[in-house]
């Protein structure tokens, strides 16, 4: 998965913007309104699509493409680092070493973190949600394939086929996101312990080692809290 721009959430706002006015604009010829007035207005703003997955899906990939983001610029500053953590002549002191260093471990550990609280408090919700959600789909497949609706003879009876076809395929597309952005930011976090992996920690400056190993202290700690 790669950064996103301002410019591609643009596009993805207005895609998402634009199904949801054709399912409706495709659900009204279906399911024609009899009669237009406030209670029927509220009562199709609680039907599929629901705007509440919209809002959890976006408001979720969203906050977890920033931490993708943030530990993405973390892992370059490590690699501004010289090879082996040695201090070179003119370039690199071993005080300017540690400060980084301790920058870094301060930065990744506050991430993890922020991580560890999303995973704690929308966790639960994302998990209910989508395996309902799941559920649905599967039950909504079944009926589907065993009664035959594709089938039906006529142009509106065929629309309204397509109808839960369209919110299923819309449910698995939003469980996909959800997971490709939650892979994403945690092969990011994981990447600082691979860096400390390279290093052989008995022939570096004590002060050094002493970072190195504080790295790879909390990266476990953190690792095992958001257990």
């Amino acid at each position: 998965m790669h950064s996103l721009k301002k410019k591609d959430w643009d596009k993805i706002y207005i895609s998402l913007f634009s199904y949801l006015i054709v399912f409706k604009i495709l659900q009204g010829y279906c399911f024609p309104i009899k009669s237009i007035n406030i209670n029927t207005l509220i009562i199709s703003l609680f039907t599929p699509p629901y705007v509440m997955d919209y809002i959890v899906t976006i408001s979720s990939c969203f906050f977890l493409q920033n931490l993708y983001v943030r530990f993405q610029s973390l892992n370059d500053l490590w690699k501004c680092l010289p090879p082996k953590l040695v201090a070179v002549p003119g370039q690199w002191t071993n005080i300017e070493i540690v400060v980084l260093m301790e920058n870094t471990r301060l930065m990744h550990t506050e991430l993890c973190e922020l991580l560890n609280y999303f995973t704690r408090g929308y966790g639960p919700l994302l998990l209910g949600f989508y395996t309902f959600s799941f559920i649905t789909m599967l039950i909504g497949i079944y009926f589907i394939v065993n009664d035959g609706p594709l089938t039906a003879v006529g142009s509106i009876e065929k629309h309204r086929a397509l109808i839960p076809l369209l919110v299923h395929l819309q449910l698995f597309a939003f469980m996909v996101s959800i997971i490709i952005f939650v892979s994403s930011v945690n092969d990011k976090r994981m990447k600082m312990i691979s860096y400390l992996r390279l290093y052989q920690i008995s022939n570096l400056q004590p002060d050094i080692k002493q970072q190195v190993k504080l790295i790879y202290i909390n990266s476990l700690c953190v690792l095992n809290y958001g257990k």
